[in-house]
């Protein structure tokens, strides 16, 4: 008489649901990104093998061990923002618990990045001035997202892009933490164009830069708006403060702004942004953005754009200025996984 098999129920399973319903966490992201290459969910069968796969998602998510691998209780974070001290930018955009979530992810990953990074951080607050007379000087033509990035690392400070985000989760576009001895700058945004992650950056290293982020804290911006004229009527002192540096960081000129007589083509865009560039040493790319932007023509400035970067990937750039500034004797080996993965096209 044959005898029925006696299921076992494997605890993985139901702590992926409790993700899911509590923090928006879904499963797929969770073992897509969150838990290493190797991990097969038999191995939670096990005590042990539970507990070491919730130690994983408490690693990299920043929640509270106790709470994960305890059935009914609230999942919750190992800090609150208080005690964080997190400030954010722009609640009208998106509400901080909707950006929880991708918050978290931040902020945990910055934790993990800050350590390594081999260059040694000085406090300092250079003007936007300062900072592009001395990347014009190093023979810069104007100032591009590499030389800008370039500029991030040899100064003790990392930039991380995290473009992969549990389903559904709604993302800030940026946010920059200084909770080690070292800030991170996270960006949020998926686009390859360096002109467009140009602002997003110089926005960031304004906002440190001016002050507005000081140790032990994190500021999370949940919009960051391309510049334009009305940009002069930003209630946020700090955000009107750090666009105007960042524009003038990449023009020299913190109310630069680019139009034209008449409406542009793609072609004539690219041809005149690449121009006045030159004369004015400004990445072209960027003008294009700027111009596009301020006239409400996107598709022609994505064209110019287009035309003028080529295949340039910011995403890649960004990569690879980690993988090569960072100190991997001091990062595990899944740690430095588990962050390329978070940019990774393939998740």
């Amino acid at each position: 008489m044959a005898t029925a098999m006696k299921s076992t129920s494997n605890p993985i399973l139901k702590l992926y649901s409790r993700l899911r319903d509590e923090r928006g966490i879904d499963r797929r992201f969770i073992k897509k990104t969150i838990l290493p290459d190797w991990w097969d969910d038999k191995i939670a069968l096990t005590p042990a093998g539970f507990a070491e796969g919730v130690g994983h998602i408490a690693r990299y998510t920043g929640l509270l061990y106790e709470t994960l691998i305890e059935d009914g209780s609230e999942i919750v974070p190992v800090h609150d923002d208080a005690a964080d001290h997190v400030r954010y930018k722009k609640p009208e955009a998106l509400t901080v618990a909707e950006v929880a979530t991708a918050k978290n992810l931040a902020k945990n990953s910055a934790l993990i990045l800050a350590p390594a990074i081999k260059a040694a951080y000085a406090p300092r607050q250079n003007s936007a001035a300062e900072m592009r007379k001395t990347l014009l000087e190093k023979g810069n033509p104007w100032i591009s997202f590499d030389s800008l990035l370039d500029w991030c690392w040899q100064n003790g400070i990392g930039v991380l892009p995290i473009t992969n985000f549990p389903t559904g989760a709604k993302k800030m576009h940026a946010a920059i933490f200084l909770l080690n001895e070292k800030p991170v700058i996270v960006l949020c945004m998926g686009y390859k164009s360096p002109a467009r992650q140009s602002f997003y950056l110089a926005h960031e290293v304004g906002h440190l830069m001016l002050g507005h982020v000081k140790p032990g804290q994190s500021l999370v911006d949940q919009a960051i708006h391309m510049p334009s004229p009305e940009m002069r009527n930003e209630q946020d002192q700090e955000e009107r403060e750090a666009d105007e540096f960042a524009v003038e960081l990449l023009t020299g000129d913190k109310h630069q702004f680019f139009t034209a007589k008449r409406n542009l083509t793609g072609p004539e865009l690219a041809k005149s942004a690449r121009q006045t560039g030159k004369e004015l040493r400004i990445d072209p790319a960027y003008i294009a953005l700027n111009y596009a932007w301020n006239k409400n023509f996107m598709p022609v400035g994505n064209a110019a754009i287009k035309t003028i970067e080529g295949d340039a990937n910011a995403i890649a750039a960004m990569r690879e200025r980690m993988e090569r500034q960072i100190d991997r004797d001091i990062m595990p080996d899944e740690s430095y996984e588990y962050l390329i993965r978070l940019s990774d096209e393939k998740n």
